[in-house]
């Protein structure tokens, strides 16, 4: 919309010019100390005036149209994509995240909420003395194989967050979203519409996950790293790593660049 506006803007210019000259030329021609008037020489000066003019009006008339159209197919085809949104939504928020390893301070997140529940159990491992001793351990060159966690008081948090490190895949419909965002950039809703269903989904469904993979990989020293004693093929010493450095971090890439647009 505001790039029509400023084609109307030019095309309103471009007649006061056109306006203007053809005062200036009136005025010349009516000025008998200039030249004695000549209907046949103002007529052929008005008349490719008047065909500009109503160029111009036509092309106004036909923008606004064009633009007014877009307009209406769009309202028809957003409810749609609304829709789809909200299944989603509806979908996510009726997803449980308890999980009978985790104590029941863990429970009653939702699939929408799932950010959240890392981060709880992250601040719970900072202050977990057995973690603090083992990742001070592990930076001083010290080396653990998997089994020696299990006997580790925060063994089942960090059980639970393996599960993500392995990689989110469609667990909380990121592959879903991603397609759906690809219809609605290839659809012919308007620009207005597509950024603001863009908006949505980014503030629904993905703040949290974007905002966290982008802090960890900027301030990756204020963030706990996690043993990955669980992997395949489970070969070799544990290491610790930070989520984003895991598969967790997969979907990120692309949502950031196709968000950012």
């Amino acid at each position: 919309m505001r790039r029509t506006g400023k084609i109307i803007i030019i095309l309103l210019l471009v007649i006061v010019i056109l306006i203007s000259v053809d005062v200036l030329t009136g005025i010349y021609y009516w000025n008998r100390s200039n030249l004695e008037y000549d209907a046949s020489e103002f007529n052929n000066l008005v008349t490719p005036l008047a065909a500009i003019f109503s160029a111009i009006i036509s092309s106004i008339a036909l923008i606004l149209a064009l633009q007014q159209n877009i307009v209406i197919r769009s309202q028809h085809l957003r409810p749609y994509y609304e829709k789809e949104i909200d299944r989603y939504v509806n979908s996510l928020h009726s997803k449980s995240l308890r999980d009978e390893i985790l104590p029941e301070e863990y429970h009653g997140f939702s699939g929408l909420t799932f950010m959240k529940q890392i981060g709880q159990i992250k601040v719970d491992l900072t202050r977990n003395q057995d973690y603090l001793e083992d990742a001070t351990n592990y930076e001083k060159g010290g080396s653990f194989e998997s089994d020696y966690f299990k006997s580790r008081s925060y063994y089942l948090l960090v059980f639970f967050l393996l599960g993500y490190a392995n990689g989110l895949n469609n667990m909380f419909h990121f592959d879903d979203l991603k397609t759906l965002i690809q219809e609605i950039n290839l659809s012919r809703l308007s620009k207005t519409d597509k950024g603001q269903l863009i908006k949505r989904i980014r503030r629904e469904f993905l703040e949290d996950y974007l905002s966290f993979i982008a802090w960890e990989k900027r301030m990756p020293a204020i963030h706990p790293p996690i043993p990955i004693f669980i992997k395949y093929p489970p070969e070799g010493n544990v290491e610790f790593k930070l989520l984003s450095q895991t598969r967790f971090s997969d979907h990120y890439d692309w949502f950031n660049r196709e968000l950012g647009k």
